[in-house]
């Protein structure tokens, strides 16, 4: 059931992807909680659990069942998604000649792929809320 009542009414509901380290472990360490409702997710969930968050979530987001799954959960307790920062990601550093190109693979995989179903998907809810614009 969606939350509904209290100061809820006033935040806006914010799924950030990619929560483990880095760019969007630091998002969610800094957003105000009184303003958001914070959603994290990695593809472990365990990573987040010392995290401060109103949701942690499970996802990987080359798997498009487990897309679903974050979006639909997210809708089930929150009624809404209002902003999506699809920040999920990895880099492989190395020098050239060291180059493994199945990891090469799966960086472009995740990092340019990666994105697109959960855009997708995102879209396909948004298309049946308010932000649909009937022609």
């Amino acid at each position: 059931m969606p939350i509904v009542g209290g100061d809820f009414l006033n935040k806006k509901v914010i799924l950030v992807t990619g929560c483990s380290s880095g760019f969007g472990r630091a998002i969610c360490e800094e957003l105000d909680s009184n303003q958001y409702y914070i959603v994290a997710t990695a593809r472990n969930k365990e990573s987040l659990k010392d995290l401060q968050v109103d949701m942690a979530l499970s996802l990987n987001v080359c798997d498009e069942e487990s897309i679903q799954n974050a979006i639909h959960a997210v809708i089930k307790e929150t009624g809404r998604i209002d902003i999506l920062i699809n920040n999920a990601g990895f880099s492989v550093r190395t020098a050239m000649e060291e180059l493994d190109i199945e990891k090469m693979k799966s960086m472009y995989e995740v990092n340019v792929f990666g994105l697109v179903p959960y855009d997708a998907g995102s879209a396909a809810y948004y298309a049946k809320t308010k932000f649909r614009k009937d022609t």
